[in-house]
C-alpha cells in the first residue's frame, strides 16, 4: 500500500507539475498578446489623433542625406477642411508669400521616391505591435507641451527603428524621427509650438474631375492580382519579402499627358510603418528613354539593367527586363530589398 501511494502522489506530482507548466506558458503567451493589444490601442489614439486633431504651430523638418543636414521650418494651420502651410526661409528669417501654393518635388523624380514613402506613417498599428518592440520612455516636453516618448524598435535589422513624443493629453505626434542604419536621426519632425483648436480636421477637399488641367488626365483604379487582371506589358511579382511585410494595395494608373501616354502598376507592401513600393511600366515610355541616357551605360552581357539608389532613410533598386521597368524604393535597408529584387517573377494572369 505504501508502494502504490508513492506512485499516485509522485503521478499527482507530475500532472500538477506538467500542468503549472503549460499553464504558465499560456499565461505568458496570454500576456504577450494582451501587451501587444495595448501598445497597439496606443499607437492607434496616436493615428487617430494625428489625422484629426485641429491646430496651428511652428514646426521644423530635418533631412539626413549622406551626411548632409537639410532643415526646413513651417507655419501650419489646419481646421474643418482647411489646410494651409507657409514654408519659412532660415536663413532670412523671412516667411515666404502666404497666397499661392508651392509644390516640393513631384515630376518623373517622384516616381524614384514616391511621396508616401519619404517618411514612415503608422499604417497598421496592430501589425507595429507584431513586428516591433514598443518602448515607454520618459515625459519630456516638446513644442511647449508635456508629451510621452516612445521608442518603436525592429525585431529585424533590415529597417529603421523609429522615435515618437505624443502629446500626454491629446495623444497627438508631437516629434517624430527615424533613425538610419548607423542609429543617426535620418529624418525628424518636431513641433517648435503648437496650440490645439476646438473642432475636428476632416481633410482637405479635392478638386473636382472637371477643374482637372485640360492638358491631361490621370486615372487609377485598385486591383487584385487574385481576379487575374491583363496589362499592356509584362508585369512582375515579388516571391520573397522582407519579415513582416505583406502587400497592402495595388492599383492600375493611365497617364495621358499630351504626347506621353502610360500605363502604370503600383503596388505598396508594409509591415505596419515601414513601407516599399514596387512600381512598373513599359520600357518603350519616351520619358524613360530619356532618363536611361543619364545613368551609366550597362556591361556588356550583363543581360538586366539594374541601378542602385540611395534614398537617405532606405533605398531603390531600377531594373529593365523583357519589356518593362521595374522601380522599387522603400523605407528598407538595401540587402532587404535587393532580395525582394532578386525575387521578382513573371506575373501570370489569366490568358482569356
Amino acid at each position: 500500500m505504501n508502494r502504490s501511494f508513492f506512485f499516485h502522489t509522485l503521478s499527482f506530482l507530475i500532472l500538477l507539475g506538467t500542468s503549472g507548466m503549460t499553464y504558465g506558458l499560456l499565461s505568458q503567451e496570454a500576456e504577450k498578446r494582451e501587451g501587444r493589444r495595448k501598445k497597439a490601442s496606443l499607437l492607434e489614439s496616436i493615428r487617430k489623433s494625428r489625422r484629426e486633431k485641429s491646430f496651428e504651430g511652428v514646426s521644423t523638418v530635418k533631412t539626413n542625406v549622406h551626411g548632409t543636414e537639410y532643415i526646413t521650418r513651417m507655419e501650419i494651420y489646419r481646421s474643418g477642411t482647411d489646410r494651409q502651410i507657409h514654408l519659412l526661409d532660415l536663413q532670412g528669417g523671412k516667411t515666404r508669400p502666404r497666397h499661392g501654393s508651392r509644390r516640393m518635388g513631384g515630376g518623373m523624380a517622384s516616381l524614384f521616391q514616391p511621396g508616401s514613402f519619404r517618411r514612415a506613417r503608422l499604417q497598421n498599428p496592430n501589425d507595429i505591435a507584431k513586428n516591433y518592440q514598443i518602448l515607454l520612455g520618459e515625459e519630456v516636453f516638446v513644442g511647449g507641451r508635456r508629451g510621452q516618448s516612445i521608442r518603436i524598435i525592429p525585431r529585424s535589422d533590415d529597417r529603421p527603428a523609429y522615435l515618437l513624443v505624443s502629446d500626454k493629453e491629446n495623444s497627438f505626434p508631437l516629434q517624430f524621427a527615424v533613425m538610419g542604419s548607423k542609429g543617426e536621426v535620418a529624418y525628424e519632425k518636431k513641433f517648435d509650438s503648437i496650440r490645439f483648436l476646438s473642432g475636428e480636421y476632416r481633410g482637405r477637399k479635392h478638386r473636382k474631375r472637371v477643374d482637372q488641367p485640360r492638358w491631361g488626365s490621370i486615372t487609377q483604379e485598385k486591383i487584385s492580382f487574385d481576379q487575374n487582371p491583363t496589362f499592356g506589358f509584362p508585369v512582375w511579382i515579388p516571391k520573397v519579402l522582407p519579415v513582416g511585410f505583406s502587400l497592402t494595395d495595388s492599383m492600375r494608373m493611365n497617364i495621358n499627358t499630351g504626347p506621353i501616354k502610360m500605363e502604370v502598376v503600383y503596388s505598396i507592401y508594409s509591415d505596419g510603418i515601414a513601407l516599399f513600393s514596387l512600381l512598373q511600366f513599359s520600357n518603350e515610355n519616351p520619358v524613360w528613354k530619356m532618363m536611361k541616357t543619364f545613368f551609366p551605360a550597362s556591361k556588356k552581357g550583363e543581360g538586366i539593367f539594374t541601378r542602385k539608389v540611395s534614398l537617405g532613410i532606405g533605398s531603390a533598386f531600377i531594373l529593365e527586363m523583357n519589356g518593362t521597368v521595374v522601380v522599387l524604393a522603400g523605407n528598407i535597408w538595401a540587402e532587404a530589398l535587393q532580395k525582394t529584387a532578386e525575387s521578382l517573377k513573371p506575373y501570370m494572369g489569366d490568358p482569356s
